[in-house]
């Protein structure tokens, strides 16, 4: 009887050691998460860049007779 009680004393500790554990992470419920979804459009593309524009052909002009110049009669940029 006294063998019994002795191996019944050291077996209850490792029985007991054996059993299942739950982990903090069994124990704890899972937390809400927010899912979004992404919007699927359409979009163009469009870049800036700074840029100058000059004229290919440029025209000097210039009187034909000799004397000196009393009225504009054009506004630049205007056709003449």
């Amino acid at each position: 009887m006294k063998k019994k009680l002795i191996f019944l004393l050291l077996a209850l500790p490792i029985w007991i050691a054996c059993g299942e554990k739950k982990t903090a992470a069994q124990m704890t419920e899972a937390l809400p998460v927010s899912v979004a979804r992404p919007l699927v459009r359409d979009i163009v593309l469009t870049k800036q860049y700074p840029g100058y524009l000059t004229a290919e052909q440029t025209v000097n002009l210039v009187a034909r007779v000799s004397g000196t110049l009393q009225l504009i009669a054009y506004a630049p940029g205007s056709h003449v």
